[in-house]
């Protein structure tokens, strides 16, 4: 089957009447297909709605007229170069905030700085894979210059934040966000770590650029065969990014991962995932939280 990206030609009634939005039952195999090739995300059926309403800007956007000819589009080799990516952008859902999951935030502060102090540690490196728009890299920033500020200690941290949707990467670079996401911040914090827009009216803040550079940013797809990031890591957060994968794939994952942390390091996952069915280096020293043996 042939195919052609229609153009926009004076006269012709307007694109979006002409989307077909159905998404057949075969068109959304062909998606979820691809979709797993790459991300070894198994869509269930219960998504095929989501699937059909974040694609039709997609199809209108490119002059399609239905999503037959989108799957055509994105196995042809023009597709594969340019548009797998929005496919899998929009097949991910990028949601998070600052301190979810707080605990988390106190353990490590609380639990394990302590220790890495104490045994003379310099450097602490810290991962937030699936890191999605950055609010869990920059909460780590934060908490981490708090607590490393309160020890007076010479020791410094850099975090990796790394994730496969480039469109939430490039919101995470920016590090500007509305007001009402800082909804989990204290105002003192709000004071100290965000700088609000000299346009109030947009209601929006952004990251001190103190904590901004001690955040760098990786586009990581963590069904790739080899990570890229060559370091060993103190401390790796995975937050419910294992959700969205079968048992066999998070085994993999974190597998992967733990290749990339020390021994006593930490590894966090959501307080909704548990890696207690899984073969790994790892043993169970707090809620969704584990130790590297």
């Amino acid at each position: 089957m042939t195919f052609a990206l229609r153009s926009s030609e004076p006269g012709l009634p307007a694109l979006r009447e002409r989307v077909d939005p159905n998404l057949s039952d075969r068109d959304f195999q062909r998606l979820r297909v691809r979709i797993c090739e790459t991300l070894g995300i198994k869509l269930h059926d219960s998504k095929k709605t989501m699937i059909q309403s974040r694609l039709l800007k997609r199809l209108r956007a490119l002059s399609l007229d239905s999503f037959a000819a989108y799957c055509d589009y994105v196995d042809s080799p023009a597709g594969q170069q340019d548009e797998v990516v929005h496919l899998l952008d929009l097949a991910t859902t990028n949601q998070t905030s600052f301190f979810r999951e707080s605990d988390h935030f106190s353990f490590l502060a609380d639990s394990y700085l302590p220790e890495f102090f104490r045994s003379g540690g310099k450097s602490l490196r810290v991962w937030s894979a699936a890191c999605s728009t950055g609010q869990e890299p920059y909460t780590l920033a934060i908490a981490l210059s708090e607590a490393f500020a309160a020890s007076k200690s010479a020791a410094d941290y850099q975090i990796l934040g790394s994730d496969v949707s480039t469109r939430a990467l490039e919101r995470a670079r920016l590090a500007v966000y509305d007001e009402s996401d800082l909804a989990g911040v204290s105002e003192a914090r709000r004071r100290r770590w965000f700088l609000r827009s000299r346009e109030r009216e947009r209601g929006q803040v952004r990251v001190v650029p103190e904590l901004r550079a001690k955040v760098g940013l990786l586009h990581l797809n963590l069904n790739a065969t080899n990570y890229a990031p060559n370091k060993n890591f103190n401390v790796i957060f995975l937050r419910n990014a294992l959700i969205y994968f079968d048992q066999t794939m998070q085994q993999r994952i974190v597998s992967r991962l733990c290749e990339h942390l020390l021994p006593r390091g930490l590894f966090f996952v959501s307080h909704s995932e548990s890696l207690h069915s899984c073969s790994l280096p790892l043993r169970s020293v707090g809620r969704s939280v584990y130790v590297r043996l």
